[in-house]
């Protein structure tokens, strides 16, 4: 039998991809209520202590929501960088026909396919200035998690 089958071989994971969108739990409760930021921190506590290392834990943020005013992109992102967990962001992507895509039609024009392109609608939400800020933000708490 091929030895990755046997029962008594130790299987590690290296790599953890934790979805978590926002610390803010206003934003939260609008848009499903699936990981509050104290679940999201016993998660990554638990993964420590089952033998994960922080520097193999990363966490996806959403970044331009159509309820970005209400979502606070930067201080969910210094809460997962105080826990030691790297930061993915993750450009949101308006849905034409879902909830989310019916609050982007207050920005875009929704019968455009262009305005659904994720790159595009955080730009046209923020602006540049704005979106490289974050993207900013997150690549030097990312590089401080790596220095330390």
């Amino acid at each position: 039998m091929d030895s990755r089958f046997r029962g008594n071989d130790k299987k590690t994971f290296k790599s953890f991809y934790l979805g978590f969108e926002s610390r803010a739990e206003e934003f939260q409760k609008q848009t499903g209520s699936k990981v509050f930021d104290n679940e999201f921190a016993r998660a990554v506590k638990m993964l420590v202590a089952a033998g994960a290392n922080t520097s193999s834990i990363t966490a996806y943020l959403m970044s331009g929501h159509p309820r970005f005013e209400i979502q606070n992109v930067e201080e969910s992102m210094k809460f997962v960088g105080n826990l030691g967990v790297r930061i993915m962001l993750a450009d949101f992507s308006p849905i034409p026909g879902t909830a989310d895509g019916k609050l982007a039609r207050k920005y875009v024009d929704m019968n455009e396919p262009l305005m659904h392109n994720k790159t595009a609608f955080p730009i046209i939400l923020f602006g540049n200035e704005k979106v490289n800020r974050i993207k900013d933000m997150c690549r030097k708490l990312n590089h401080n998690l790596q220095n330390n």
